[in-house]
Order: structure tokens, then C-alpha cells, then sequence
């Protein structure tokens, strides 16, 4: 379970957008104290040659000098938050708020927004520092070629950092950031054909229905909200130290309402206890949101509400929604050469432990595509644009379920668009394809 609740703080702290501007501040801190330790070590009151070349020898000048710095990037440190500000907004309409995440993910926009202020920080605490510098006799060296250096570095990051945020609000930008997040997700959950699954063994002769005569207590879920994480490991071991068999209901990303059944626990040996309901709940996460450290489809309706909104009459852009298609398609396709987790695991003894809710391309092929389809009735080059990605797709079918998925698709998209679809030419465009 420690790895589990691991990963999901990972997760967490990776969507938060304060963690990295306050390292930067805490190392501003600790920077600060150190250059003025060691100038007071190293530099004492004199006209040591970098004193003179940079005016740091006078008390005034040094203290005119850290002001100066420490109003301008403060200013500039506002300019940033607004215009980080501006793009989350944007972003929001345009996309979706739901994608508000990718973009509070986005580290360099951590780092420049906690560069500013660290900057401003340092600069507070060296004028501090240094406000007794005659009497203690000693000259800033480090403290203020420290503070020339994060100014250069600051000034450098503002360019950047104003074309990473137009090109960051672009539309495929967006687009191609959630797609490699999608088969980021996919290379952890779905092993390659050739590849040894790392996770618990699925092989075992004894039959799922061959337990429903034993007996058995549900145990219902303690709140209602989003299942983040399963700690399947945990559950598997926890089954044979006390001799059950666990049967999960819900898959990660799934809402559960208190009291939906979570798990059916099955007796195999003596009665259970009264302590296993807490410690089979302990191996499940549920929160407010949901988060994609396990849910395979969090990408896939990332993309798909891009899409929905690019086919709303409000923004009317089908070459956004065209994008995602031809990004889903090729998620898909991954999906489709890759073995999909096991749901049964079995202990030594060929004896069915865990049980979990299993994914089906049927259902990925629909999360994916359902919902445009059903939107873009008035859209024929989107209808097209779906058509064509199928028919790819059905080249790299392996098996009658995903011929039979895809076909499904198929049958519905056209019989849409011969109910929709005005036009005969357009029409005949479709049945072409």
C-alpha cells in the first residue's frame, strides 16, 4: 500500500503549482544567508578589485541596487502571475476545464513564476543582511554578483517565457501534450505482447463460479467520490493471509456513491472478521477528483472533451476536433497491439484470490469515439475524419472482437449520417469511404 499512496502523492504534488516556486524560495533563503557568511569570511571591509569594478564597496549604492532589483522583479512577478492567470482562463473556455491540470503540471511555468519571486526574496534578505555591513567590515562579493546573475537569468526566462505561454494555449500544442500523457499512461497498463507482466500472477483452474455458493459479505464503499487507486498487491496478499476471495466492482476513475458495493468478499475457510471491512478499504483511494496514475480512459476524455467543445456552436472548429480524432485513433491503435491487464489473479495453489473489473477494447473504442460521433452529426468532414480512422484501424484488428468493436462504429456513424446528412453529395462522400 505504501507504494500505491506513494505514487498517488507523487501524482498530487506533481498537479500542484506551488511546489516548485516554494523550493526556489527556500533556496533563496539559504543562498542568501550563505553568500553573506562567506563574504563575511572571505571579503573584509576594502577596496578589493570586483568592489570597485561593480560599486559594491559603498553602502549606499549597494542598497540602492538591491531596491531597485527587488521592486522591478516583484512587478514583473506580477505581470507573470497575470498572464499565467489569463491562459488558465483561456484555456478553460476554450478546452475545458478539466485540462486546467496540464497546464498547473507545467514546470517551466513553476520555475520562472518561483525565479521571480525567489529573486525578490534574495534581495529583501541581502538588504537585511548587509544593512551593518561597515560596522561588521566586510563587502557583499557573492550577495550581489549572485543578485546580477538571477536578474540576467530572470530577464532571459521573461522571453521565454512569454512565447512558452502563447505557443502553451495553442491548440495543438494542447493536443499533443495530453496525447503523450495518454501513451505514457498506456506503456504502465498495457504491457506489450512480447513483454513479461511485472504485475500478479493470472494463471489458475479454479473458476469464478465456482465460489458463488460460499458464503459472502459485501463491503460497501465509505464515501462517495472518484476511485483514484487500487492497491491491487495489497488486496492480493491481504485475500491469502485470510484465506478470501475478493471480487472488486469498481475500476479506477469510476464515481462511487456511500454504501455502492466496492467489493464482495468471499469466504473460503473460516468465517472472517470484523476487522476486514477497514482493512480491505484501506487498499483503496477515493477522492474528489479523478487522477490518472491508474484510469486508463483520464487521457482518452481529456481528448474527447477538446473535441466536444471544438464541435460546439460557440467555438465551431472541427479541424481541432479533426486532430484529436486522428490522436485517439493512434491511442487506439497502441491499445489494439498491446495485452490488456489481467482480471483474475490465483495464488500458488490455483485458487482465484482477486478479482477485478476488466477493461474491453469495446468499451476504450466507445469512451473514445461515442460522444463525437454523437456530436458531429452536422459535421460531414468530422464524420469523414472518424470513418477514415477507423477504417485504419480495422487494418490492424488482430481478433473478431476488435473487427466487431470497429465494425459497430462503423454501423452507427453511417446510419447518423444517412439521418442527418442533407446533402446527397455529402452523403455519397460518406458512403465511399
Amino acid at each position: 500500500m505504501i507504494k500505491t499512496r506513494l505514487l498517488h502523492l507523487i501524482e498530487l504534488i506533481n498537479s500542484k503549482f506551488w511546489v516548485i516556486p516554494l523550493l526556489c524560495l527556500v533556496s533563496a533563503g539559504a543562498t542568501a544567508y550563505l553568500n553573506t557568511y562567506l563574504d563575511k569570511y572571505y571579503f573584509s571591509f576594502n577596496e578589493t578589485p570586483l568592489s570597485f569594478l561593480f560599486y559594491f564597496s559603498d553602502h549606499q549604492s549597494i542598497r540602492a541596487l538591491l531596491t531597485t532589483i527587488a521592486g522591478s522583479l516583484l512587478g514583473v512577478a506580477g505581470v507573470s502571475f497575470s498572464v499565467t492567470l489569463t491562459s488558465l482562463v483561456l484555456a478553460s473556455q476554450q478546452f475545458g476545464p478539466r485540462l486546467l491540470r496540464n497546464f498547473m503540471r507545467d514546470s517551466f511555468n513553476q520555475l520562472v513564476i518561483g525565479l521571480f519571486i525567489s529573486t525578490f526574496f534574495y534581495c529583501m534578505l541581502v538588504l537585511q543582511f548587509t544593512s551593518n555591513m561597515e560596522e561588521a567590515k566586510f563587502t557583499p562579493i557573492l550577495s550581489m554578483l549572485t543578485a546580477l546573475v538571477l536578474v540576467v537569468v530572470d530577464l532571459l526566462l521573461l522571453v521565454f517565457y512569454i512565447h512558452h505561454i502563447a505557443e502553451s494555449i495553442h491548440a495543438d500544442t494542447i493536443i499533443s501534450g495530453v496525447y503523450e500523457e495518454l501513451t505514457d499512461r498506456l506503456d504502465m497498463q498495457f504491457p506489450k505482447l512480447d513483454e513479461e507482466s511485472s504485475g500478479l500472477p493470472a494463471q489458475g483452474k479454479t473458476h469464478p463460479e465456482s465460489n458463488k455458493d460460499k458464503p459472502s459479505q459485501w463491503i460497501s464503499a465509505p464515501a462517495s467520490g472518484y476511485l483514484q487507486a487500487i492497491n491491487h498487491q495489497g488486496l492480493f496478499e491481504l485475500a491469502q493471509d485470510r484465506n478470501i476471495a475478493l471480487n472488486v466492482h469498481f475500476q479506477a476513475g469510476d464515481y462511487m456513491m456511500e454504501g455502492s458495493e466496492l467489493v464482495s468478499c468471499i469466504s473460503l475457510g473460516e468465517a472472517t472478521d470484523e476487522d476486514l471491512d477497514s482493512e480491505i478499504i484501506s487498499h483503496f483511494i477515493i477522492g474528489n477528483i479523478r487522477t490518472p496514475e491508474q484510469d486508463a480512459r483520464y487521457s482518452i476524455r481529456q481528448l474527447v472533451e477538446v473535441a466536444l467543445r471544438a464541435l460546439s456552436p460557440g467555438i465551431n472548429d472541427p479541424f481541432t476536433a479533426i486532430t484529436c480524432i486522428n490522436r485517439l485513433g493512434s491511442a487506439m491503435g497502441i491499445i489494439m497491439e498491446r495485452r490488456f491487464p489481467a482480471s483474475e489473479h490465483y495464488d500458488e495453489n490455483d485458487c482465484l484470490r482477486l478479482q477485478l473489473t476488466p477493461y474491453s477494447f469495446d468499451n476504450l473504442l466507445g469512451a473514445a469515439f461515442d460522444q463525437i460521433r454523437q456530436n458531429a452529426e452536422s459535421h460531414t468532414e468530422v464524420i469523414i475524419a472518424l470513418l477514415k480512422t477507423l477504417h485504419q484501424l480495422t487494418a490492424r484488428s488482430s481478433n473478431k472482437e476488435q473487427i466487431q468493436a470497429i465494425q459497430e462504429q462503423v454501423d452507427a456513424i453511417f446510419l447518423s449520417a444517412q439521418n442527418t446528412l442533407k446533402v446527397q453529395k455529402d452523403l455519397d462522400t460518406v458512403t465511399k469511404i
